[in-house]
């Protein structure tokens, strides 16, 4: 596999509670934007995009996610809860690409930045993939700490 020379830095989370306030203060603002969100459906998680002007549903998917959502240009980055890392296409939902590689690593949520979606481990491992297609572009320990919130 050709991998890129990519540089990846990590913070540590301050607690769970906090990061947890966090990701519902995030998707809160992303819900009054009417974009896609995560929400909670009888013990599942489905993400959802509401339109804008009357805030009706116009798509829904069944994924299981209990991590947090990245969205950037036209895609949403979501990490099911078994850690597996997928693009869904912002205007219509459809899948764009899906990377099982990190299934059972307790997956963070994905982070985008630049053309990579970054996502940390509970074994202090940042991972780096290809937003266009999902591949592993890079992947970085870190001090060895789980990283338990989106990079």
């Amino acid at each position: 596999m050709n991998r890129q020379n990519l540089s990846i830095s990590a913070m540590r989370s301050r607690d769970s509670r906090t990061a947890s306030a966090s990701l519902r203060t995030r998707n809160t603002r992303l819900a009054r934007r009417s974009v896609p969100v995560s929400m909670k459906k009888d013990f599942r998680v489905s993400v959802a995009c509401f339109g804008m002007a009357q805030g009706t549903l116009l798509w829904s998917r069944d994924i299981s996610s209990d991590k947090g959502l990245a969205l950037q240009n036209s895609s949403l980055y979501v990490t099911d809860a078994n850690g597996a890392l997928s693009a869904l296409d912002k205007s219509s939902g459809s899948s764009l690409w899906k990377n099982d590689q990190l299934l059972l690593r307790q997956t963070t949520a994905p982070f985008a930045l630049g053309n990579h979606v970054v996502a940390g481990d509970y074994e202090g491992y940042l991972h780096a993939l290809n937003r266009e297609d999902g591949s592993m572009a890079a992947r970085t320990r870190t001090d060895g700490s789980g990283i338990a919130v989106a990079p």
